[in-house]
């Protein structure tokens, strides 16, 4: 049971990283910031949250969405890296 929970949680975040992806892809988001890791020379862009009302930055904006997507698939890394282990 217990390798089953780290596989789902590992497969779901995965799942999640492809969801963000298909706005990426949707957005044309890829094209906004091409340098990797900084975007435009920073670590943090300035117009991350420049919509209103602040919510639609998560669906609209391709700098919020890049930036959204390339931190979420950095996170797995670490689920990949670290054995799961019991608590």
């Amino acid at each position: 049971m217990f390798v089953f929970n780290c596989l789902v949680h590992s497969v779901g975040s995965d799942v999640f990283i492809m969801f963000t992806g298909a706005f990426v892809a949707g957005l044309d988001a890829g094209l906004t910031y091409n340098t990797w890791p900084k975007m435009a020379d920073r670590w943090i862009p300035s117009d991350l949250m420049a919509y209103k009302p602040a919510w639609s930055n998560f669906f609209e904006n391709p700098t919020t969405v890049q930036f959204d997507h390339r931190i979420l698939v950095s996170s797995p890394i670490t689920d990949y890296l670290t054995p799961c282990t019991s608590v």
